[in-house]
């Protein structure tokens, strides 16, 4: 599929509306283990980016149904390059497209550009080392702010400390903001009236899950986990953000 360029009455340039994707790169491992969400959002960067790499994901996910796990896979495995403003580059855009540089109409973030270089063997584009270190230090300062803003959510959502059933009803509804169902009421009344209920509902609303399907499936995993207390709720939830934790900071370092 060739990719074709065109001017309209005033001689001024299209973008290309037509576009490739090189085999080699999509029949790369790396690419073959993504999951099939993450392989159809990388097409559609694609399909949607202008004639140098560079487009909005947002608008894609929007337009799509696409998720954010989908995109930090992508970033994670090297296969797009996001900047603080929002807008990612497709690091193998030029051995995907090429493009006669005369034919080329100018991407419209060129302050992003700048902090790129292509390698002139593989084609690559790869963030200039000082740019490197900007991002790296946005990002922890993003990881900080947004640790304060969910502990300001945790101290702002607050859980009476001793819950009737009907209160629990009250709590949930006003949280949720809408009215129980009966079905739902039978629901909440199967449910022991104890702390830890109420940690599972307060963990739930923080999380903006306001399912009480969710609600429930996190009470049956306490059980399954044998799990009878908050601080064993706890050091549960934390044993599982360490674990992934671990496993983003690996897979970061081969792009960071």
């Amino acid at each position: 599929m060739g990719v074709k360029f065109k001017k309209n009455i005033k001689g001024e340039k299209y973008m290309a509306r037509k576009r490739m994707f090189d085999l080699e790169i999509i029949n790369q491992d790396s690419f073959l283990d993504l999951p099939m969400e993450a392989k159809a959002l990388y097409f559609l960067l694609g399909m949607n980016a202008d004639d140098e790499g560079f487009v909005a994901p947002k608008k894609i996910l929007r337009l799509y149904g696409g998720t954010e796990d989908s995109l930090k896979m992508l970033i994670l495995k090297n296969f797009i390059i996001p900047f603080k403003t929002g807008v990612i580059v497709i690091v193998d855009w030029n051995s995907n497209n090429w493009l006669d540089n005369r034919r080329v109409k100018p991407t419209i973030y060129q302050e992003e550009k700048q902090m790129l270089i292509c390698d002139k063997t593989s084609k690559k584009y790869m963030l200039e080392p000082n740019a490197k270190q900007l991002l790296r230090e946005n990002r922890v300062e993003e990881n900080r702010l947004e640790e304060n803003r969910v502990e300001e959510d945790k101290e702002e959502i607050k859980t009476p400390s001793t819950l009737s059933q009907d209160t629990i009803f009250d709590y949930i509804e006003d949280n949720f903001g809408r009215t129980l169902t009966s079905i739902e009421y039978e629901l909440i009344n199967s449910w022991k009236d104890n702390e830890l209920t109420r940690y599972a509902i307060k963990t739930a609303i923080l999380n903006n899950v306001r399912s009480l399907k969710y609600i429930d499936s996190i009470l049956k995993r306490y059980k399954t986990e044998n799990i009878k207390t908050v601080e064993e709720a706890k050091e549960s939830e934390k044993r599982f953000k360490n674990k992934n934790k671990n496993y983003v900071n690996e897979e970061s370092k081969e792009w960071i």
